[in-house]
């Protein structure tokens, strides 16, 4: 397989992960073509969309479809949401909340399978990864015998509801005996799997910020066991960005991840953060590109 010469990781987070959409105008307006493209959760969405069309613009529009269509509130996802509300919204929405949460630790997800991927089948223009027009891959997280993994073919819904499923919110995939939850639980920017499957000539990462939060005052059983997983998961980033040659970080926690309203701020937020690499991207392809055609 001819070695390809640029892919872009995106991570994953909910309505943060728009901002992996100003990085891609920021490549647009560059004209720094993106030969391979992949990630997790959002990412692996933003990831697909994009490789359906190579178009920062097509993905915009596509973001926006879904958010004038209601499919995130459809989902659920608005009443996490730091929208303004009344103060009679706010108490629905807080009683709402405690169930839907109390739902997720009862079941395995909160919406029927059938409806997330009936969603999905109607928003994607693809359904298939051989029929993208650049190669595209999605992390996931096994939990029958406890394997990280990507998919790269075949049905592009059912790895779209596997890298998003969300545990105990979205459902699982469940397909040969096997259960895929969404990647981001392991690690939020799959960037070995980059280096694995496609080994390109430079790897750049578009990720939230990875600095492990100082936690105070954490209480009980559930808070140490969530707070385990998060430190175990930003251990295993640090490892994936270790394989990367540029990392875009974007510092969004004053904005929700639930905030999917606010698509044009996450998007302004992910193109200034590539102005702030811009320079340093020019000179890594400058001499990347002149080895990288060497005999």
């Amino acid at each position: 397989m001819k070695r390809r010469f640029l892919g872009l990781t995106l991570s994953g987070g909910a309505a943060r992960g728009f901002v992996h959409i100003g990085v891609l105008k920021g490549f647009e307006d560059e004209k720094i073509k993106i030969y391979v493209i992949g990630g997790t959760s959002m990412g692996g969405i933003i990831s697909a969309l994009y490789a359906t069309n190579p178009s920062w613009e097509y993905v915009y529009e596509k973001a926006l479809q879904a958010k004038e269509e209601g499919l995130f509130k459809k989902l659920g996802f608005d009443i996490f949401s730091n929208e303004e509300k009344n103060i009679f919204q706010r108490l629905h929405d807080a009683v709402k909340e405690k169930i839907v949460l109390a739902k997720a630790f009862l079941n395995d997800g909160i919406l029927p399978l059938e409806e997330v991927k009936e969603s999905l089948e109607k928003f994607l223009d693809v359904k298939r990864f051989e029929d993208l027009k650049i190669p595209v891959y999605v992390s996931a997280l096994e939990l029958t015998r406890g394997e990280y993994v990507y998919f790269n073919k075949g049905s592009l819904v059912d790895a779209l509801i596997a890298t998003s499923a969300i545990p105990g919110y979205l459902p699982p995939l469940k397909k040969n005996g096997k259960i895929y939850v969404d990647g981001g639980a392991f690690s939020n920017i799959p960037v070995i799997f980059m280096k694995k499957i496609f080994n390109p000539k430079i790897i750049i990462a578009s990720c939230l910020d990875r600095e492990l939060d100082i936690k105070e005052n954490l209480k009980g059983g559930y808070e140490f066991t969530i707070r385990i997983g998060h430190i175990m998961k930003n251990k295993n980033e640090n490892e994936e960005i270790k394989c990367a040659d540029i990392v875009i970080e974007h510092d969004i926690k004053d904005i929700s991840w639930a905030d999917f309203h606010k698509i044009d701020d996450f998007v302004n937020r992910g193109y200034e953060g590539f102005l702030r690499n811009k320079k340093s991207i020019k000179h890594k392809i400058r001499v990347k590109r002149f080895f990288f055609f060497l005999p």
